[in-house]
C-alpha cells in the first residue's frame, strides 16, 4: 500500500489519487472513495467541456494533450514524456472520427461489439492502450486541479467539467 511502501495514508484526504472511472475501474474507484481516499474521476464517455469541438470527454483529453505535446501548438513549449515507444504508439493510435454533427469529433474507440470498426485496440494488435490512457488521464486531471483547486478533505470526488465537485458522505 501507499502507506507501507511511501509513507503515506491516503485515507487522510491529503493527497488526490486519479481513477478511470469507466468499465472496470468503478469498483475500485468506489472503494477507494469508501475509504477515505480524495478521488479525481476521468469519465470519458460524458459530455466534454467544450461540446462545439469534441463528441466526449475522451476525445477532448486526447485533443487537448495533443495540443500541449505540439512544440507550434499554443503553447510555445512542449510537455516532456518518457522515452517508451510502447506509450508513444497508445497515444497516436486514436483517430479522429468525425459524423453528421461536423466539426465535433470523437476518437477512435478502445473496443466495439462490431466486428468490423477500427478500434485502438486492433491498431496496437490486440494490446488495450493503457500507457497512453494513463498519460491522458492523468495530464488531464493534473490540469483541472492547476485550473480549479481541488477541495481537501476526504471523500471529494471531482467530476470532469466546470465546478462540478461533490462531496461523498464517508
Amino acid at each position: 500500500t501507499a502507506k507501507q511502501k511511501h509513507g503515506v495514508d491516503l485515507t487522510k484526504g491529503e493527497h488526490p489519487v486519479f481513477g478511470d472511472y469507466d468499465g472496470l475501474g468503478a469498483g475500485v474507484c468506489d472503494r477507494l472513495r469508501e475509504i477515505g481516499v480524495r478521488m479525481i474521476e476521468h469519465r470519458g464517455g460524458i459530455a466534454a467541456d467544450d461540446s462545439t469541438a469534441y463528441g466526449n470527454y475522451r476525445a477532448e483529453s486526447y485533443g487537448l494533450l495533443g495540443a500541449r505535446l505540439d512544440p507550434a501548438g499554443p503553447y510555445g513549449t512542449t510537455w516532456a514524456l518518457p522515452n517508451d515507444l510502447e506509450l508513444l504508439d497508445e497515444l497516436v493510435a486514436p483517430e479522429k472520427v468525425f459524423g453528421s454533427n461536423w466539426p465535433k469529433f470523437k476518437i477512435t474507440p478502445k473496443d466495439s461489439n462490431d466486428q468490423n470498426e477500427l478500434t485502438v485496440r486492433k491498431k496496437l494488435g490486440g494490446r488495450s492502450p493503457d500507457k497512453g490512457d494513463s498519460v491522458v488521464y492523468l495530464w488531464r486531471a493534473v490540469s483541472t486541479m492547476i485550473a480549479k483547486p481541488v477541495p481537501k478533505s476526504p471523500g471529494v470526488v471531482i467530476v470532469p467539467g466546470s465546478d462540478r465537485f461533490k462531496q461523498i458522505e464517508s
